[in-house]
């Protein structure tokens, strides 16, 4: 008989980012004679057509939220901080839970921090109005993260991302089993012997600490960032003679920029980023 093994993530925009690792994942187990079985909020069509081909069976948990993007994301983390899903059935199979925004409780989970944690790093980078909101959400927020660590606590297995994610669990009274940081795609990312470039390269996004790039870029330092803009994101940031900011890139165009960079930047506010950088 076949083993089965139930992959837990995100809502399902793509294959990309998170939803690439348990794509990747997943594919492997399937290669080597495993039943695998996605389960998510949603999975847009033609995504779950990718994942179909690859040998995935897809379970969808009727969740798609009322928005698209980050926004819809936010919606469905909000969604299970109020309304607890740990209890689905996920029968005999291993489950391996990947995902930020379903709370449930299963065989190996991958835990990717807190948070309250992580927001309470950044208020201080944000602007006002954003203070009062995030000080306003707070009763959400705390509650959003028990419900997260009692599906945690309750797993056979914690995997942390991160030495600092693993701290921030055995803070809380929780084990961690083992960290495996979020892993590179190396059929996709295969730096050059010589750069042909004379640039370095940074990812932004909330975490980011624009100060640090600044000083950076004022020294003289050609630097090239790529991530969605956040709203924060200071005026001078798109506007600075050494700072080249693509936004949103493709995977070979990210492909690319990684392979001819001098070197890699990443000032983040929270987590000191040893789960993303190599």
């Amino acid at each position: 008989m076949r083993k089965c093994v139930l992959i837990i993530t995100d809502g399902v925009d793509g294959i990309t980012g998170p939803i690439r690792v348990a794509y990747l994942l997943g594919k492997h187990l399937v290669d080597v004679g495993f039943i695998v079985e996605l389960i998510a909020p949603y999975v847009e069509p033609q995504v779950e057509t990718e994942f179909v081909n690859a040998g995935f069976r897809v379970k969808e948990l009727g969740l798609k939220p009322p928005i698209s993007g980050g926004l819809g994301h936010l919606w469905l983390w909000m969604r299970n901080a109020l309304f607890k899903i740990h209890d689905i059935d996920l029968g005999d199979c291993m489950s391996i839970n990947l995902s930020f925004e379903l709370h449930i409780k299963s065989t190996i989970f991958y835990a990717q921090g807190y948070v309250r944690d992580l927001l309470s790093d950044l208020v201080r980078e944000f602007p006002r109005h954003y203070r009062v909101a995030y000080r306003l959400s707070l009763p959400i927020i705390k509650r959003a993260d028990a419900n997260y660590h009692e599906a945690l606590s309750s797993s056979t297995f914690v995997v942390a991302n991160s030495k600092y994610s693993a701290e921030m669990v055995m803070r809380r009274g929780a084990q961690v089993h083992g960290i495996i940081n979020p892993p590179i795609d190396t059929s996709f990312f295969k730096p050059v012997t010589n750069p042909s470039n004379d640039y370095v390269l940074t990812y932004v996004g909330k975490e980011t600490q624009f100060n640090v790039l600044r000083r950076i870029a004022d020294h003289g330092i050609k630097i090239v960032a790529f991530g969605s803009k956040v709203a924060w994101m200071p005026r001078w940031f798109t506007k600075h003679n050494n700072i080249d900011y693509r936004g949103r890139v493709s995977d070979d165009e990210l492909t690319k920029l990684y392979a001819n960079a001098r070197f890699t930047v990443f000032p983040f506010i929270g987590d000191p980023l040893e789960s993303t950088c190599r």
